[in-house]
């Protein structure tokens, strides 16, 4: 809760000591409600301050602005059960990562007889026909990398920080292209 600050504390301590004099009866209920009523205020105009300065630097910083939302989320769903390749129910997490690893990597591997296997022949001449020999300019792919590459996001899995990344962004850019047409040839896409 970065909206709460000292002066909102102040005026939840004097709202829960105006309850304890409320209950022993040396102020009115009235009173009182005045009281929560204006510290209930307070608290609304300061959440409302807190979220349009979060609002007006989401331009500069996500990051802030994303933990927030996220705080204010109500349930946090774990993935639910799994089916796995033999048709068992699998409920623990390093069996469901296993589970999700193998499907993702089949969508890379040729013993899955992708869709362009079952296409008619004709078919995927023309389609290499089409895209016989692909264009790629290194302002092009240096300008993706720089757009997709958000120094204020949080580290990837693979341990490289975004920041460091967009540094190295031009040796990046020429390694993707003199890497493409072998990609692409073990890919099976169009050469």
């Amino acid at each position: 809760m970065a909206w709460l600050n000292s002066e909102i504390l102040k005026e939840i301590k004097l709202k829960r000591r105006a309850y304890r004099v409320l209950k022993k009866g040396l102020v009115t209920h009235e009173e009182f409600r005045d009281l929560v009523r204006s510290c209930r205020k307070k608290i609304r105009e300061t959440k409302v301050q807190f979220e349009i300065i979060l609002a007006t630097s989401l331009r500069d910083n996500k990051k802030p602005f994303y933990k927030y939302i996220n705080s204010k989320r109500r349930g946090k769903e774990n993935l639910h059960s799994l089916v796995d390749s033999r048709g068992n129910i699998v409920n623990q997490e390093e069996e469901k990562a296993e589970v999700l690893n193998t499907y993702f990597a089949s969508v890379f591997t040729s013993k899955t007889g992708g869709t362009q296997d079952n296409w008619p022949l004709e078919l995927t001449e023309n389609d290499r026909k089409l895209y016989n020999s692909p264009k790629f300019q290194e302002d092009t792919v240096n300008d993706l990398l720089k757009k997709h590459l958000d120094p204020q996001k949080s580290m990837e899995p693979d341990g490289i920080h975004p920041r460091v990344m967009r540094k190295l962004v031009e040796g990046a850019c020429q390694a993707t292209l003199h890497h493409l047409p072998t990609v692409l040839a073990l890919w099976g896409g169009p050469r």
